[in-house]
C-alpha cells in the first residue's frame, strides 16, 4: 500500500477483501441456487425461476463491480503518480522513448470491458417465466467473460510491474527469481 497525504489507500486497494469476499458470497448463493433448481428438476419438481433470475442478477451486479475495481488498479500501475516509483505505462527501462507505449492500451482495453460490462447490466428479475432466467444467464456468462478479460490483464501488468522492479536490482539472486519467473510464464526470461 501507498500511504498518500489523506492518509488513506485508494478503495481499489484497501477495498479489496470487501469486494471479493462479497462477489464470492454471491457466487456461492447463486450456484446454490442452481443446484437446488437443478435438484427439482431431476426429481420432477416445479423450478422456480424467479429466484435463479435475482440471484443471478445479483451475481451480476457484483461481476461487475469485482471488473471496475480491478480495472482501477491497473489505472493506478500506469501512473507514475500512484505506482509507488515504477515508470509510467510500466515501460521498461531499457525501452526506447517513442517506441514502446508499455501498457496503455492494455489499460484502456480493460476499460472498455468493464464500460462494456456496466452497459450489460440490468436486473431480469421482475420479468416472469424462464425467458428472464434465460436472459439472465446468458448475461452472467457475458460479465464472466469480460471479467475474465480484465483479471487476465491484471495478471499480466502485475507481472510486468515485478519485471520491471526486478531490473533495478543487481544481485543475482534478483536475476535467478527473473528467470524462474519467466520460465513458469513460458517465455524463456523474454518479455
Amino acid at each position: 500500500f501507498v500511504k498518500h497525504a489523506s492518509g488513506q489507500d485508494a478503495y481499489a486497494l484497501r477495498g479489496v477483501p470487501q469486494v471479493h469476499g462479497a462477489v464470492r458470497d454471491q457466487w456461492q448463493l447463486a450456484r446454490a441456487m442452481l443446484e437446488r433448481q437443478l435438484r427439482a428438476v431431476a426429481q420432477g419438481q416445479r423450478v422456480n425461476a424467479q429466484e435463479l433470475t435475482r440471484s443471478q442478477d445479483e451475481l451480476a451486479a457484483g461481476l461487475t463491480a469485482l471488473a471496475g475495481i480491478a480495472e482501477r488498479r491497473l489505472f493506478r500501475f500506469n501512473d507514475p503518480r500512484l505506482n509507488n516509483g515504477l515508470p509510467p505505462y510500466l515501460i521498461p527501462h531499457h525501452a526506447r522513448p517513442g517506441i514502446n507505449s508499455g501498457y496503455m492500451i492494455a489499460q484502456y482495453t480493460a476499460a472498455s470491458q468493464v464500460a462494456s460490462a456496466s452497459n450489460l447490466l440490468q436486473p431480469f428479475a421482475p420479468r416472469t417465466g424462464s425467458a428472464g432466467s434465460y436472459d439472465a444467464g446468458w448475461q452472467t456468462a457475458e460479465l464472466l467473460d469480460r471479467l475474465e478479460r480484465v483479471l487476465a490483464i491484471e495478471l499480466l501488468m502485475a507481472a510486468q510491474a515485478v519485471d520491471v522492479r526486478w531490473e533495478s536490482f543487481d544481485h543475482p539472486t534478483w536475476w535467478q527469481r527473473r528467470m524462474l519467473w519467466h520460465a513458469a510464464l513460458g517465455h524463456g526470461g523474454r518479455v
